[in-house]
């Protein structure tokens, strides 16, 4: 896990000291090493900041050069399946242990199609000395960052923005992207940022930049789930399940592989569940990290149960209200973007206990709810889609038995098609369009780009989650809190076999009296308590709702009340005012707007003022 920049100048050479600087400002992703070369006197650039992870030798160090000198590459993440791929490059002397020097082996013999064969999470960039030109890649679901922005010189990419903010000069905001978000909640959508001018490349995207060429660079998929996904029967569950089990198991020891010791983020839920019983059989013992609450919102009951009988090592870490303020700003400068409420900054102290450990990398239950339809808003979807079918009163009966829920109060929800709202707790909107201000009256929104339709409803939304929405903004979340303090965050069940192999399984299989996740629930319960098996999906909350209100108050209030605030005419202030007294006075089970409203003008007044 590291941090790249890299650049093509198209006008003229760039300057080695801004750019060093810029390098630097992500020194938290790479504290062990770092380098910068500039090539084709000062017109091509390549930065890389090391986290050492695989072959701790020096040698490993990068921008890491072919023999030949060829071929030069700047690599953040790691190829899991990286020994396995060796055998691509037959009759080679290797001079390292790790993953990069195969994954330049690799392009030097294929080219683009060297993608394909990867196992793992990366963004990297290749120069071609002799073509002048340089290919630039991002994993299949974009967990590992990759940015680019045009500057007088020529293309400039990097793992985060704020290094391209800093040789830009300054910084635009992109009112669509704002607007949006306090529309819908909606961002991470497709290449926009909250900067004009700095452009996201997608997940399962690649591009090329060239010295020979002013043209703006087109990037393309190279990787679709669902072009290669054809569904399949299922006459053996039995079967199935065993085949799962063993998917299972291989997917976990992929990601376990590391020279540095590995510790698990844990839950009280399915997945942390999961997770935890597949590492056991590679690690007896593992640390395992919690964030605490006070009741009603600790885990901590749940995280017993599921550590207990895989013998990880329990480190519980309590949210304190006044300390998570503290840390609000520092985030904010990491995260570089708005980012999704207090459990991201409850990361922070979780990977400093990490730190103290010795723990540099750690494995997160991530993404196996939209692969395997593990929401509740899924299983809804599928009976709305089921009401005029013989099968219909099948399917009730089993969402009824798993989710406790009174018959007239489910199917008052069935004829809405609007599941994939962003609804707070008690189910209301969890955003208020109707207080933005007069900066963003005549602004458009943005639509995120949601994926072909599988003819499914409840496989759409969570394709939708999966690809456009939720994970793509999760990912980016907890890659910035975890490099934040130079952890390494792996999601093993977005390993894109698994992810495929759930996306091919039939809905019947996924959702039924079982609950959802049907198959990975009825494999954990003859291994795990079945208590914890078997519960249903509970949704992750924090006292986020009550320290908006109490602890954070005066903080609150003093943004509101900023002059800043008021400036900038994205919320109307009066209205806005009033709303907080509301929330004040009990109207408080939707948080998320006055968070809104928090992390965006603590976003702009250090990015934009």
């Amino acid at each position: 896990m590291c941090g790249i920049l890299g650049g093509i100048g198209i006008n003229g050479p760039f300057d080695r000291h801004r750019c060093e600087r810029a390098l630097d400002l992500m020194i938290h992703r790479g504290p062990d090493a770092g380098r910068l070369e500039l090539r084709e006197e000062g017109r091509v650039v390549l930065g890389h900041r090391r986290l050492k992870i695989l072959d701790l030798n020096d040698r490993a160090n990068q921008p890491m050069r072919t023999a030949s000198g060829r071929y030069e590459i700047v690599f953040n993440g790691e190829i899991y399946n990286f020994q396995a791929l060796r055998d691509l490059v037959p009759g080679r002397e290797w001079q390292t242990e790790g993953d990069t020097e195969v994954l330049l082996a690799l392009y030097q013999t294929m080219g683009e199609a060297m993608l394909g064969h990867l196992n793992g999470m990366f963004a990297f960039a290749i120069y071609d000395h002799v073509e002048q030109s340089m290919f630039l890649a991002r994993d299949r679901f974009g967990i590992k960052p990759l940015y680019f922005t045009r500057l007088t010189e020529g293309w400039m990419f990097a793992s985060e923005i704020p290094p391209l903010l800093s040789l830009r000069g300054r910084a635009e905001p992109d009112l669509k992207t704002i607007k949006t978000y306090l529309s819908t909640g909606i961002y991470e959508i497709g290449t926009h940022t909250f900067f004009q001018d700095i452009v996201r490349v997608e997940a399962g995207c690649c591009l090329s930049l060239s010295l020979r060429s002013h043209a703006a660079p087109k990037p393309h998929r190279w990787y679709d789930v669902s072009a290669g996904v054809e569904g399949r029967e299922v006459t053996d569950e039995d079967a199935l399940i065993e085949e799962l089990d063993e998917l299972m198991a291989r997917v976990v020891k992929r990601h376990l592989i590391s020279d540095v010791p590995v510790g698990v983020n844990i839950s009280g839920g399915v997945d942390s569940s999961a997770l935890l019983h597949y590492v056991r059989h590679f690690h007896p013992s593992i640390h395992g990290f919690t964030q605490d609450y006070v009741d009603p919102y600790s885990e901590r009951e749940w995280v017993e149960k599921a550590s207990k009988r895989s013998g990880a090592c329990s480190h519980f870490i309590m949210q304190d209200a006044a300390d998570c303020l503290s840390r609000f700003e520092g985030v904010m400068a990491t995260q570089g973007e708005p980012f999704g409420g207090v459990p991201v900054i409850g990361f922070s102290p979780l990977y400093e206990c990490a730190g103290s450990l010795g723990v540099t990398v750690l494995l997160d239950g991530n993404g196996i709810d939209e692969i395997m339809l593990g929401y509740k808003k899924y299983h809804l979807a599928a009976l709305s889609e089921a009401r005029s079918r013989p099968d219909y009163e099948a399917m009730l009966a089993d969402y009824l038995t798993f989710w406790q829920e009174p018959r007239t109060k489910v199917e008052s929800m069935l004829p809405h098609r609007n599941l994939e709202a962003l609804t707070a707790i008690d189910g209301t909107a969890a955003v208020d369009s109707s207080l933005l201000g007069a900066a963003l009256t005549e602004i458009a929104i943005r639509r995120p780009v949601m994926p072909p339709s599988s003819g499914s409803y409840a496989r759409d939304l969570a394709l939708g989650d999966l690809l456009a929405t939720k994970v793509p903004r999760a990912l980016r979340f907890n890659d910035r809190i975890s490099m934040m303090h130079s952890k390494e965050l792996r999601v093993p069940f977005l390993d894109h076999e698994l992810v495929e192999w759930s996306v091919a399984l039939p809905e019947r299989l996924l959702m039924n009296r079982s609950g959802t996740k049907a198959p990975l629930r009825r494999l954990l319960s003859r291994e795990i308590d079945p208590s914890v098996a078997q519960a249903p999906k509970r949704t992750v909350q924090s006292p986020q709702r009550e320290w908006l209100g109490n602890e954070w108050r005066p903080f609150v209030e003093s943004v509101l009340e900023s002059e800043s605030f008021q400036s900038r005419g994205w919320i109307c202030h009066d209205m806005a005012r009033e709303r907080y007294q509301r929330y004040l006075g009990g109207e408080n089970e939707n948080s998320f707007f006055i968070w809104q409203w928090i992390n965006l003008e603590i976003w702009a007044r250090q990015f934009l003022d």
